[in-house]
């Protein structure tokens, strides 16, 4: 779905006639658009999948670790891959002795 339209999307965005130059209203537009928009509008279609987009808050931002497929068995290795990322690129938002709690 947001493949077919992602093209449209950044040319939308990143009108020039809009702004000459790139902004930050434009790329937090660009990043909202991508993420919950496409997650907006796959679910008034009734087409959510068992889908995850993993982030964490810190001092007021979201930071968007990885998208993930929700299966049971590969949490922990999800869980895994994330720290492993988020610890090596945002040191400040998790512990190294960080550990996996699952709802399902």
């Amino acid at each position: 779905m947001l493949g077919k339209r992602l093209e449209e999307i950044v040319r939308h965005v990143f009108d020039s006639a809009r702004s000459p130059a790139v902004t930050r209203e434009m790329i937090e537009e660009l990043v909202h658009a991508v993420s919950h928009g496409a997650l907006d509008e796959r679910g008034s279609q009734g087409k959510l999948t068992d889908e995850w987009i993993v982030f964490v808050q810190h001092q007021g931002q979201n930071y968007y670790l990885t998208l993930a497929v929700h299966t049971t068995e590969d949490h922990q290795q999800t869980f895994d891959e994330i720290v492993s990322m988020a610890y090596a690129e945002f040191p400040f938002l998790v512990s190294p002795s960080a550990t996996c709690v699952s709802s399902t």
